[in-house]
């Protein structure tokens, strides 16, 4: 992630996780400049406050719903990719997301 030091960090997910507590509130502008600069490196952020943490089954299940959801794109376009190699006048949806 060059020069930043996230609270968590999965490269083959290409995600980062960070938990904000009380010292994010005064650096609202900060963090996000620095959220659009780790957004433009093709990664997502998904931020949780303290309290929200505190509810470790809800942040969990919303970590794993991140992680389905990139899944099953990737899985859905591998998918693609297979069918048009089989059969190549295979026409493509406008949106294939909604094979």
């Amino acid at each position: 992630m060059n020069f930043f030091i996230a609270d968590f960090y999965c490269a083959k997910a290409r995600l980062v996780i960070e938990i904000d507590g009380r010292i994010h509130e005064d650096k609202v502008e900060y963090d996000l400049w620095r959220q659009n600069i780790i957004e433009e490196m093709n990664l997502t952020v998904l931020r949780f406050k303290n309290d929200e943490v505190e509810n470790l089954e809800a942040t969990i299940a919303t970590i794993r719903e991140y992680l389905i959801s990139i899944t099953s794109n990737f899985l859905n376009g591998h998918v693609l990719l297979l069918l048009m190699e089989q059969y190549p006048s295979l026409t493509v949806p406008p949106n294939p997301s909604l094979i």
